[in-house]
């Protein structure tokens, strides 16, 4: 008996204490991130414009956010941008000219800042850039 009330104890806190943290309670249910003109897998040549366009609306005002256009392969950052601000709607509309020699994988990244103690929320669309 003493061990069946372990198990079920046991069991009650795995169910009732999840890991806090991205995607699971601070931001998943808190803010709506919206990427405008980028779609997973789509492809870009050198000259087309890449519209990095989001809005990120919160429930609660938010504080902040950043942006970044990623080069896969080595991981720079080809535009990057962060600002500090608390408003529950934050736009940002930035532009990247594409400019690559050789075919490149790109992943672009939107992160809404949550609130102050580094809760944030993530959103990201991968695409490629060809010459």
């Amino acid at each position: 008996m003493f061990k069946q009330l372990i198990i079920v104890t046991i069991g009650l806190t795995m169910v009732c204490c999840k890991k806090r943290g991205q995607g699971s309670g601070v931001g998943s249910s808190k803010v709506e991130i919206s990427i405008s003109g980028l779609l997973t897998g789509k492809t870009f040549k050198n000259g087309d414009v890449l519209p990095l366009k989001v809005t990120m609306t919160g429930k609660d005002e938010l504080h902040g956010y950043q942006v970044r256009l990623l080069n896969v392969g080595d991981t720079a950052a080809l535009v990057a941008k962060t600002e500090y601000v608390k408003k529950k709607v934050l736009n940002v509309n930035e532009t990247w000219i594409c400019n690559v020699t050789s075919e490149t994988s790109m992943e672009f990244e939107a992160i809404a800042f949550v609130d102050g103690s580094g809760g944030k929320e993530t959103k990201k669309v991968s695409l490629k850039c060809k010459p």
